[in-house]
């Protein structure tokens, strides 16, 4: 019995889109703030109305209560529309997903087109330029040979073999040392060290006992 293809679920599909978080802030800073800002208005109001006539008195008071109103009402709105909060951030979601899509078709038609362009027979042709009223003539633009060794490659084993070593080195982490390659990696290198010391620098008398080991040099006294 085969096995069947794995089919994601729609939390994993889900997990799959981008989470756009931005221009969002949390309702509970929201209240918070506008809390904050409503008591030290009123706080404000209970240190200088005392020092108003009664008319004026009532004129502030009335404004602030009409303002106050508007920023409570707005508030309100928010609030219930955060209840649909998540519904909200899921189509934010899904928007982002499309658009990432759109962009990456967008960048592999415009490459297609390029490479059409660039390999048109059409554009075979003798270009001629006029400079210093003579015209000069470029060499006819081919077609580039067909890349056989590819072919063959790709043909016979059926993977392409030539890949740049530089982006099989960045996609593929390189496999860790093993306890006996670091040993004999240190080893060279004070081999390395002590074919130096021997032939080519040139040591102090006072220096002259010395021993190699774990990648240092140590001297003695004589």
């Amino acid at each position: 019995m085969s096995d069947l293809p794995h089919e994601p679920s729609g939390d994993e599909l889900e997990g799959e889109l981008p989470t756009v978080m931005d221009g969002q802030i949390p309702l509970s800073d929201l209240l918070s703030r506008i809390m904050q800002a409503i008591y030290a208005e009123l706080a404000e109001l209970a240190e200088t109305m005392p020092n108003m006539s009664d008319s004026a008195r009532k004129r502030t008071l009335a404004d602030w209560v009409v303002k106050t109103k508007k920023q409570v009402v707005k508030l309100y709105a928010v609030t219930k529309w955060a209840r649909d909060a998540e519904t909200v951030q899921k189509c934010m979601n899904i928007t982002a997903f499309f658009m990432t899509q759109n962009h990456q078709f967008e960048g592999a038609m415009e490459g297609l087109k390029y490479a059409r362009e660039s390999l048109d027979p059409a554009r075979s042709i003798i270009l001629q330029v006029s400079v210093a009223n003579e015209y000069l003539t470029t060499a006819n633009i081919r077609l580039r040979n067909h890349d056989l060794l590819t072919s063959l490659d790709v043909l016979t084993t059926g993977s392409y073999l030539r890949l740049p070593t530089c982006i099989a080195k960045s996609l593929i982490p390189v496999a860790p040392l093993t306890d006996s390659q670091v040993t004999q990696t240190f080893r060279d290198m004070e081999d390395v060290l002590r074919y130096r010391l021997r032939m080519f620098e040139v040591v102090p008398v006072e220096m002259s006992q010395y021993r190699i080991g774990n990648m240092l040099s140590y001297t003695f006294d004589s």
